[in-house]
């Protein structure tokens, strides 16, 4: 029996170490920084962020206008209620505006970068295929560490580019 168990180990072993040979990786940042496609999504999430923020800061200057009328209502000693109520009615709008644009831009990174994986599909699987690969890792987080020669990512960026427009 134990001979048996000894045997089963050693293909098992055998066969893992013939896996992590056809292994590849892709660095998905890397891939969004580099190719075109990549820099496109970049400049387009970069123009929302920016007009996204000129709306913030736009609702911020409004309650900021609004802070100054009520000091100096409060300094001629006048009713102030009605200030103070619309205040914090443009406060709470401020901080649910600068909430929901932040979720948007979430979405819309994950939205880009995974239309740019799906584009990288076809290059990826070209590249793993002329480089015989059974298997590409694209999420960092369950690598501990990428051998020099595992990493395909500079060849899937060209061969992304060379398809793109």
């Amino acid at each position: 029996m134990k001979v048996f168990a000894a045997m089963v180990l050693a293909v098992l072993l055998g066969v893992s170490a013939s896996a992590w040979a056809q292994t590849g990786f892709v660095n998905v940042q890397k891939l969004i920084l580099e190719s075109k496609e990549g820099k496109k999504a970049t400049q387009l999430i970069q123009e929302e962020r920016q007009k996204k923020e000129k709306e913030v800061l736009a609702k911020k200057a409004e309650l900021d206008a609004l802070k100054e009328a009520i000091a100096k209502a409060s300094a001629e000693k006048k009713d102030i209620t009605a200030l103070v109520k619309d205040y914090a009615e443009k406060e709470k709008e401020l901080k649910r505006q600068a909430e929901d644009a932040d979720l948007d831009l979430k979405m819309r990174d994950k939205e880009l970068t995974d239309a740019l994986l799906k584009k990288a599909g076809p290059a990826l699987g070209k590249i793993a295929k002329d480089k015989k690969l059974d298997l590409v890792i694209t999420n960092p987080a369950v690598v501990g560490y990428v051998a020099p020669e595992a990493d395909i990512t500079e060849a899937v960026v060209k061969e992304l580019d060379k398809s793109a427009k």
